[in-house]
């Protein structure tokens, strides 16, 4: 698969994005980019914002994965038969 679909390039970055944050926050460091980030709810609640981002970002992966399945078995299925 040479085409990656944008949405799930957008939501992976914005995922791992989310994720330098909440690991300085969490690590003791969070104060140190915003006061804010000084509170561990505040790093906890980073680190979920990340880890959903990072799953929805599967969704159009897989949906793009099993398009081209399906593709692939109508090609094969047209050929043979």
């Amino acid at each position: 698969m040479k085409n990656l679909p944008l949405s799930f390039i957008v939501m992976e970055f914005l995922g791992l994005l989310c994720l330098v944050p909440a690991v300085a926050s969490l690590a003791g460091f969070g104060a140190l980019l915003h006061p804010i980030l000084a509170d561990s709810g505040a790093g906890i609640a980073a680190l979920v914002t990340a880890v959903s981002l990072i799953i929805s970002g599967f969704f159009p992966f897989v949906l793009r994965r099993l398009m081209v399945q399906e593709e692939e078995q109508d090609a094969a299925n047209h050929r043979g038969g």
